[in-house]
């Protein structure tokens, strides 16, 4: 039989789980506590630590950070929060660290997230947004914006259109 340890007797802290209500952020632009602009300090006060993290040549001299948290991802360009982003996800997935306590539409596989159900969503909850058409490279696009400047990228390459990518960008 083993022995009981208790937790001031353990060497690893209990990962703590980040609670999110994702229908806030596409409301109101905010993550949780973090919202652009915001220090990354703030998040690494505030938030549990990163699944992971990326950076390019910028990095090594603090200019450019991502933090990684399972889908989600958090750009930093000279310490400041510039960009949320997730893109090529099947269902959205906050990793180790954050919880959705409110997944909202990103319950479902992003294939059936179609710019139709978006929309229809979005007006339900009475959140203003504009759509707007393009073509890049033969693929057709559509970005759906709310009033707030999150961002639904859809592209189309031979068929109807499917959701890429969701991004709140500092403008």
């Amino acid at each position: 039989m083993g022995m009981r340890v208790d937790c001031e007797e353990c060497l690893f802290e209990p990962v703590k789980r980040l609670k999110i209500n994702l229908l806030e952020f596409i409301k109101n632009g905010e993550f949780g506590i973090l919202k652009l602009g915001e220090s990354r300090e703030c998040l690494l006060n505030n938030f549990p630590n990163p699944d992971g993290f990326e950076d390019g040549d910028d990095w090594k001299n603090g200019r450019l950070e991502i933090f990684t948290y399972g889908d989600i991802e958090f750009h930093f360009m000279d310490d400041k929060l510039y960009l949320i982003f997730a893109d090529y996800f099947n269902i959205l997935d906050g990793g180790v660290s954050l919880y959705f306590e409110e997944k909202w539409i990103f319950e479902k596989e992003a294939h059936l997230l179609t710019v139709e159900y978006i929309s229809q969503k979005l007006q339900e909850e009475k959140i203003e947004f504009s759509i707007k058409l393009s073509n890049l490279r033969d693929e057709n696009r559509v970005l759906i914006r709310t009033e707030e400047g999150v961002e639904f990228l859809f592209i189309a390459e031979h068929n109807e259109p499917v959701l890429m990518a969701v991004s709140l960008l500092n403008d």
